[in-house]
């Protein structure tokens, strides 16, 4: 499961597919990126305002309550990796790759003892910059879909204003300078 399609979360969900994982879920609130995470190849794809923001529930209907075996924050919401806890099967394994806006963030405990969860913290990327770029040239139609939207350096502020709010069906954006 993968919780929040930002950037990372649609890599994610593009790496798992690569490497052949099963059944790939997705969760996200963002209309727009709910539909960018069914290109990148998200098998089921969650809107948290329409599970009333509980997707946990249809998780575990979908997978016979035995929950997912690897889950994937990338959203630092307030309760999505407690969210993560509670959809994973026994022996189960957190990837938090989120950045967290505070400090201090809550994990319920009685989850992450009675699962026997193992939780991965992912911090940058540890020199894998050319492997990263390797994989992406080489599996270019798999991760193209990310990038929807190209803007000269001169328009850097609308650039801002599109990928700050969202809007447009942005994904990632190409800032670029004039050709000369």
């Amino acid at each position: 499961m993968v919780f929040g399609t930002g950037p990372i979360g649609l890599l994610t969900i593009a790496a798992l597919k690569m490497v052949g994982a099963g059944r790939v879920w997705a969760v996200e609130p963002v209309a727009h990126r709910r539909d960018m995470a069914r290109m990148m190849g998200a098998d089921v794809v969650l809107d948290t305002a329409v599970h009333t923001g509980d997707p946990v529930r249809e998780i575990l209907e979908g997978t016979a309550r035995r929950g997912v075996d690897v889950a994937f924050d990338c959203a630092a919401g307030q309760d999505t990796a407690n969210q993560c806890i509670a959809a994973l099967a026994r022996a189960g394994r957190l990837v938090y790759t989120a950045i967290p806006a505070g400090i201090l963030m809550p994990f319920h405990a009685p989850g992450l003892r009675k699962k026997e969860v193992t939780f991965h913290n992912v911090y940058r990327s540890n020199h894998q910059t050319e492997k990263a770029r390797d994989i992406l040239a080489s599996h270019t139609n798999l991760f193209a879909p990310l990038v929807t939207h190209s803007r000269p350096l001169e328009e850097i502020g609308d650039a801002f204003e599109v990928a700050t709010n969202y809007s447009d069906g942005v994904g990632k954006m190409i800032v670029a300078p004039a050709e000369v």
